[in-house]
Formats: C-alpha cells, structure tokens, sequence
C-alpha cells in the first residue's frame, strides 16, 4: 500500500520513515526511485551482504553500522 501511495506523489521526497514491516525491497525501492532516504530498522537477524550500489547499498550500510 505505502507503494502506492510513493506513486502517486509527483516529484521527489527527501525521505521515508517506517517500522520493520516497511524494509522490503519494494518499499526501499520506490524511496530511492524518489530521491529519499528510507529511514527503516532491518530486522535484528538482517546480515550484511554487500551491494556495489542503488537501493540494496543504503540498506546494508545501515546493517554495517
């Protein structure tokens, strides 16, 4: 739904904020296509995988911190 929502806005936002249930991809995704920053907590059993960059690169720089 909070996709949906991101669609439906024109231009860009500065960023997104969330509970764990937001830190799917999609979600992430759409922020990023956006020009935000998603401010999502992975969860606790998340793992560090490394990402050469976009979307999945602002979410595992969270998870290296």
């Amino acid at each position: 739904m909070a996709e949906k929502m991101l669609d439906g806005m024109a231009g860009k936002i500065k960023s997104a904020r969330g509970d764990g249930a937001y830190d799917g991809s999609d979600f992430r995704k759409k922020v990023y296509e956006k020009s935000g920053v998603c401010i999502v907590p992975p969860p606790k059993d998340a793992t560090y995988k490394g990402t050469s960059g976009g979307w999945e690169r602002e979410r595992m720089l969270v998870l290296r911190k």
